[in-house]
């Protein structure tokens, strides 16, 4: 209960940054921005992470899963992209990838058209 607790805390903070990052700046550029900085985060926490085995889960929950993981998700699927390639699985990786982005804005798209009055 404590980690849900944890990642519920860091995800407000991670999307109130987010949200207060794009009103001082409301730009589709800021949320390019975002995705590029909070995956960049991910990355520099993880590698940080893999040199310090002891680091707590909770540590770990509140950064990745609750700050990173509000200010952006796509940190998480850049991860997940990067450790496909990493294993290997250059074609899962690929499919992945393009699978996401475009099946993303198709729902996206659907919806909007679907539910517009």
């Amino acid at each position: 209960m404590t980690l849900y607790l944890l990642v519920a805390s860091g995800g407000m903070i991670g999307a109130l940054l987010r949200y207060g990052i794009s009103q001082w700046q409301p730009h589709i550029s800021t949320t390019f921005a975002i995705n590029i900085f909070g995956s960049f985060l991910l990355g520099a926490f993880m590698a940080w992470q893999s040199q310090n085995p002891n680091i707590s889960p909770a540590l770990k929950a509140l950064v990745s899963a609750g700050i990173l993981g509000a200010f952006t998700t796509f940190s998480t699927f850049s991860m997940e992209s990067f450790h496909l390639i990493n294993k290997g699985l250059y074609a899962k990786a690929f499919c992945y990838v393009t699978a996401s982005v475009i099946l993303s804005i198709g729902g996206f798209a659907l919806a909007n058209t679907l539910f517009k009055n």
